[in-house]
């Protein structure tokens, strides 16, 4: 049958990450748990491109802290996982220049509002907003990252929480990260043809030009 149908994107274009960033600029610095949760999880799939599948199964234990940034080893099998492939590893750098949208501040944030929460064995990061706060679920960071979507403005009628990656990959390639970064980070092979055909989309708003022409009109 794939010889019959072969596999077609998803999406003919992409939302702009400046939306949902955006976004996470203007909400106040305290946050609920649940908008902190929801905060955390998608900005986590925006900048390392990862599936919901691999940031749900970050462990505390997984976790470790430098100068520089916050890094997180997965060490339960994943959707790639297989005989001599290597596990991922994602890379939460420190973002001072826009304390807001500092992933690696966030998670901290995140890990000291949840510590009384959790159960003396509860390893995984991400819990439910609501008692007993017990290990939140794929699809409940699914839901988190659909109303964070939403909330920006980006339709999520058209776009899934899955379209993260194809949003900030493609954004990537537009800023000059090379292809090599790109695949690298998001645990694609170069080879594989995967992100030229699924996630490099244009944008889907095709007044941007436009619109960037006649903002200059507001500089001083």
């Amino acid at each position: 049958m794939s010889r019959l149908r072969p596999s077609q994107p998803r999406y003919s274009n992409t939302w702009d990450p400046q939306l949902l960033l955006s976004y996470f600029e203007g909400l106040p610095k305290e946050l609920s748990l649940r908008m902190l949760s929801q905060k955390l999880i998608t900005l986590l799939a925006l900048i390392t491109g990862g599936r919901l599948q691999t940031l749900s199964l970050i462990r505390l234990s997984n976790i470790s802290e430098s100068q520089e940034e916050i890094q997180i080893n997965i060490t339960d099998p994943i959707k790639t996982s297989g005989l001599n492939k290597e596990q991922p590893t994602l890379h939460i750098p420190f973002y001072s220049e826009k304390p807001s949208l500092c992933v690696a501040s966030t998670l901290k944030k995140y890990l000291a509002t949840t510590k009384p929460l959790r159960a003396p064995n509860q390893d995984f990061l991400f819990v439910t907003t609501k008692r007993p706060h017990s290990t939140a679920s794929k699809q409940t960071l699914s839901k988190w990252v659909k109303h964070a979507l939403g909330s920006a403005g980006i339709d999520t009628s058209r776009f899934k929480p899955h379209s993260t990656r194809h949003s900030s990959s493609s954004a990537a390639l537009r800023q000059g990260v090379s292809l090599e970064s790109i695949c690298r980070t998001v645990g694609w092979s170069e080879q594989t043809g995967t992100f030229a055909k699924f996630y490099n989309r244009p944008l889907g708003d095709k007044t941007a030009f436009a619109n960037a022409i006649l903002r200059l009109s507001k500089r001083p």
